[in-house]
């Protein structure tokens, strides 16, 4: 896996790349499924990007109403799945915060709720 993150005043850029032809998911706010925000996208068999946000809870998710996203963007490339996003900063960072806890996971299939094949947890520092 591969993240990459920058911010400005308004919004936090996140890059994610896995390497499958599934789905791949990024969250924040939590170290766990558990309250984490969460974008899950995938590129389908036509070709186009699907992606939603969605909303952790206990061990599973489900769509949730939120402003937070601003754009996102998917490529699957030589069995490598790149998720991009723009989320609104003020969304998930609370008080200007600068400790951003995420999770990540990644899927075997093109499917909102499949089982994730690898998935894991970090603490990033924004500046």
């Amino acid at each position: 896996k591969k993240l990459s993150l920058a911010r400005d005043k308004d919004n936090v850029y996140v890059s994610i790349s896995g390497e499958t032809t599934g789905w791949i998911a990024v969250g924040f706010g939590s170290l766990k499924i558990d309250g984490a925000l969460m974008f899950i996208g995938f590129v389908g068999a036509d070709g186009k990007a699907q992606g939603k946000l969605q909303m952790g809870k206990g061990r599973t998710h489900a769509d949730v109403a939120s402003d937070a996203l601003v754009q996102f963007a998917m490529k699957e490339a030589n069995g490598v799945t790149t998720l991009e996003l723009v989320v609104k900063a003020a969304s998930i960072l609370a008080n200007d915060a600068k400790a951003l806890p995420m999770i990540w996971a990644v899927g075997g299939a093109d499917s909102f709720v499949s089982p994730h094949r690898s998935r894991g947890f970090l603490t990033v520092t924004l500046k």
